[in-house]
């Protein structure tokens, strides 16, 4: 072979060996450029979802929700925003972004391009061009060469976005990463030799921009991995162990990055099974979860973390990326939040809140409790439906003006519950403002006051009659604080000391009126008595008058005490005893004259003034009434003598002139409550310029007594001279009564002897016969007793009569519903004596028993033989279940025609014969 021939082969093989090394080289680029690139958009895949997940998840976490409708728009509008700050791709890739909807798959974003409502387009899930994100969409993760939805042929990294319901897809066409190579073997070959030799030049030429594009992208995400404010873990799935941290995180905890590279998850949990298990559940699951766990910091404290965990692939090994925030704040706020809830709904008071027109939004149990609506008919509503109406328009309208320019109201309302009954509330109203200073709502806070404004409405009253009687009260009612300056004072010391209220209140001390020459000696003593801090009663002091007269108060005070027992001063009252002083001196000069004289008086003296009370009394008064002599100078006339006031008093004084004194008959009540009849001569006298009444009382028990007997000794000479009168009037009358009689039983007795053939005539004639002679034994019986007759004695059978007396009176007794009992003694023997008369005294008993029993009753009848003296003798007793006859009226009962019947009703028992 010549030299052009070795050139040419040298060329030949040169080229064959430039084609086959460039070729080689070529098919080498081109592999390790196709798995750069798979990579590449592997990690760029992983790197978007992620970027994404985190910036949703942090940024968005409070107001996406899942399974909200309004999730998509703001996932897309914060991609958007994310996307304009961070492309995060070549110009040339594709990085698309898309939405599973029933069988359909809706495109929001292709190239940097987020859609807005509608989705950029659409495609079947089931489509061949949509392989790559259904895929995605699916929940899985990788790379594929496979037709997209334009049916270009690309290598695509695909990634899912679960929590959101997205697929993530970056693809490139294999057209452009073909290009380049497939233009190098059409330019290669005829430039193989300097392919050869500046072959190493030209590779890093060609891969030096993908190496500082992928070291400028991860200096990017680094730099936001460290900037993020959240403690960010990079975890090891299978070790647990820690690969890397950000910063925040090692502010969080207190440990340096170094020692968390030295250390696995569970060291610094407070809850390592639960985090062991979380750790593995991301790291399966492929789906970004988030949960709260606690941790423990270096120094120990405990504190709860939220979690938003996700697993990726990290240069073809799985590892998991956790963000966990720091919720102390927010668990402590929903923990007060739940105690505050909790708190209003257990609260005895009433709570409502509304919004700024008033409406209603919440409301707590006790409101519904007081009110009787429940939750279901306010909310919503506007309180309005409370009103009673007793609060007028203007009332609202103020209260309202207050609430609008942001201040706290406080008042009182009457309202109405839905039964109709109005109730009190004390409310006060409060805006609500939220973070920025604005008025958002208002909260009601209510108590029901309705017992207290009862009972307000009761002290009401009962203070103006407190006022009323302090002020109708003669005393000097006051009250002074624990210095003695006086804090309220009645109308009553204008009389007693010439001063107005408003002149001694919070201007005068008690001791201000004291007697000059008697000053220091009652301000001690009145300090000694204050400091004991007991009340006391009567203590007398001299004091001096507007005008300068002086003035005698007896002063009784009881001490006053704050809630926590602390004295805080006296409440007392002073009366006005310089009449009664006076009068007493006076009676004490006098005294050494009379007293003797007075006390051997047999009569009881009282003296007393105007108002009644007594100022002095003698022995007898004491040994009269029962009262010692102290008891009775402490009281008043009425409290002896109950017909006598102030009005009888001043009538007396009007009436009596001294020296002409008046005899007054009464009646007073001894000490231990017994009642006697008193003369009284009452007078007028005068001791120390004024003018008192003395009394002497006399008891005229006796001569009451005396009276008494006089008159019934006069009323019985009466009824004897009455009855001497009726016994002269009987007699004739029996005379004129006993010559008819006599013929109307002669011809009885001849009809009897004619009609003996008639049975029935018979017994009528015979009944007739019976009372004629009864008849002519009662006529008989008045002559007797007028001494005009004479008795007729026989043998008498005691049982017989009573049993003829029953049998007369018998029908009555029964229809009046009386039931007669009998207890004879078979061995009674007869007894002489006048039959008739036994027969009407028999009679009368009987009936007398009958008319004491006007509403039925039990008659019992009993006769008994007795021994007496050696004699037999016959006991008749005869009882009822009456009335009964009273003791007074047991020793008159054989006084004849006594009765206790109404007069011109009966003639009494008839027992006198």
């Amino acid at each position: 072979m010549n030299g052009r021939s070795r050139v040419l082969a040298l060329i030949f093989i040169m080229a064959l060996v430039s084609l086959g090394v460039g070729g080689i080289c070529i098919y080498s680029l081109y592999k390790s450029a196709f798995e750069e690139e798979r990579q590449h958009l592997i990690e760029m895949a992983q790197s978007q979802a992620r970027l994404i997940n985190a910036v949703l998840s942090t940024d968005s976490r409070e107001n996406l929700k899942k399974d909200d409708p309004e999730n998509l728009q703001t996932a897309l509008e914060t991609l958007r925003e994310a996307r304009q700050e961070f492309p995060g791709v070549d110009i040339s890739e594709e990085f698309v972004v898309a939405q599973l909807s029933g069988d359909q798959i809706l495109f929001w974003g292709r190239r940097g391009e987020i859609a807005g409502e509608a989705p950029l387009f659409t495609l079947p899930f089931s489509s061949d061009f949509a392989e790559l994100m259904r895929l995605a969409l699916s929940g899985r993760s990788g790379s594929i060469v496979a037709a997209d939805y334009r049916g270009e042929k690309v290598l695509a990294a695909y990634e899912p976005i679960l929590k959101f319901q997205l697929g993530i897809v970056v693809k490139e066409d294999l057209y452009n990463i073909r290009k380049p190579f497939r233009n190098a073997v059409f330019l290669g070959f005829p430039a193989g030799a300097v392919l050869i030799l500046v072959g190493t030049l030209w590779f890093f030429r060609v891969i030096g921009p993908i190496l500082q594009g992928l070291r400028e992208s991860e200096d990017k995400y680094r730099r936001f991995f460290e900037a993020e404010t959240d403690a960010v873990f990079i975890i090891d799935p299978a070790t647990k162990g820690i690969h890397d941290v950000n910063p925040s995180a090692s502010k969080l905890f207190g440990y340096s990055q170094d020692e968390f590279r030295r250390m696995k998850m569970t060291d610094i949990s407070a809850e390592p099974e639960k985090t062991a298990t979380s750790i593995e559940s991301v790291a399966f699951g492929r789906v970004t979860q988030i949960f709260t766990r606690f941790y423990r910091k270096k120094d120990g404290t405990l504190f709860p973390v939220e979690i938003v965990a996700g697993a990726f692939l990290w240069k073809g090994k799985k590892l998991i990326f956790g963000a966990l925030r720091d919720i102390t704040a927010r668990f402590k706020a929903e923990e007060q939040i739940l105690r505050l809830s909790q708190a209003m709904e257990q609260t005895a008071s009433m709570v409502m809140i509304t919004n700024l027109e008033g409406n209603i939004e919440y409301v707590n149990s006790s409101f519904c409790g007081v009110t009787g609506y429940g939750r279901e008919e306010v909310i919503g509503e506007n309180p309005r439906f409370l009103k009673s109406g007793a609060q007028s328009r203007f009332f609202y309208e103020n209260l309202w003006q207050d609430l609008r320019a942001g201040k706290v109201w406080q008042g009182e309302f009457q309202n109405r519950k839905k039964d109709g009954r109005l109730f009190w509330v004390k409310s006060t109203i409060t805006p609500v403002r939220n973070s920025q200073g604005d008025v958002t709502h208002f909260m009601a806070i209510k108590e029901d006051i309705t017992r207290q404004k009862i009972y307000e409405e009761a002290l009401r009253t009962s203070e103006e009659r407190l006022v009323q009687v302090v002020d109708s009260t003669h005393g000097w009612v006051w009250e002074m604080d624990g210095e003695g300056l006086y804090t309220y004072s009645n109308e009553a010391v204008k009389g007693i000391l010439g001063y107005a209220p408003g002149e001694i209140v919070g201007k005068k001390y008690f001791y201000d009126f004291f007697d000059p020459g008697e000053m220091e000696v009652l301000k001690e003593q009145a300090f000694k008595v204050v400091h004991q801090r007991e009340g006391f009663q009567g203590f007398l002091n001299a004091n001096v008058h507007k005008n300068g007269r002086r003035v005698v108060l007896s002063t009784s005070a009881s001490p006053m005490w704050d809630s926590r027992g602390q004295l805080i001063g006296y409440r007392g009252v002073d009366v006005d005893v310089t009449d009664r002083m006076q009068a007493e001196e006076a009676l004490r000069q006098s005294e050494i004259k009379f007293r003797s004289l007075v006390d051997q008086a047999a009569d009881a003296l009282y003296m007393h003034g105007v108002d009644g009370r007594f100022i002095d009394v003698n022995r007898a008064a004491c040994e009269i009434s029962g009262y010692s002599r102290e008891e009775l100078l402490r009281m008043n006339i009425a409290d002896i003598d109950h017909h006598v006031g102030k009005e009888e008093i001043e009538m007396i004084l009007n009436q009596v002139r001294p020296g002409r004194p008046q005899i007054v008959l009464s009646e007073h009540r001894r000490k231990d409550g017994t009642a006697y009849p008193v003369e009284i001569h009452v007078g007028q006298i005068e001791i120390a310029g004024k003018n008192l009444l003395l009394g002497m009382v006399r008891d005229i028990s006796d001569r009451k007594r005396a009276e008494e007997t006089i008159q019934r000794a006069q009323k019985d000479l009466f009824s004897s001279e009455k009855l001497v009168s009726i016994g002269k009037l009987a007699a004739g009358v029996c005379h004129e009564v006993l010559n008819p009689l006599n013929v109307i039983s002669l011809h009885l007795q001849l009809l009897l002897r004619k009609r003996k053939d008639d049975p029935a005539l018979q017994a009528t004639l015979a009944k007739m016969k019976n009372e004629t002679a009864r008849i002519e034994k009662i006529a008989r019986s008045l002559l007797l007793f007028s001494r005009q007759g004479g008795a007729e004695l026989s043998p008498t059978d005691v049982n017989h009569e009573l049993q003829s007396v029953l049998n007369i009176l018998q029908k009555e007794m029964s229809l009046e519903n009386i039931r007669v009992e009998l207890e004879f003694d078979d061995e009674t023997p007869f007894t002489v004596i006048d039959k008739d008369e036994l027969r009407q005294v028999l009679f009368n008993l009987v009936n007398n028993a009958r008319h004491a029993m006007p509403r039925g009753g039990v008659l019992k009848l009993t006769t008994r033989k007795f021994k007496s003296n050696n004699h037999e003798n016959i006991r008749i007793q005869i009882a009822d279940t009456g009335t009964g006859i009273k003791k007074e009226n047991l020793s008159k009962i054989f006084e004849p025609f006594f009765t206790t019947k109404p007069e011109g009703v009966g003639t009494g028992m008839g027992l006198p014969v």
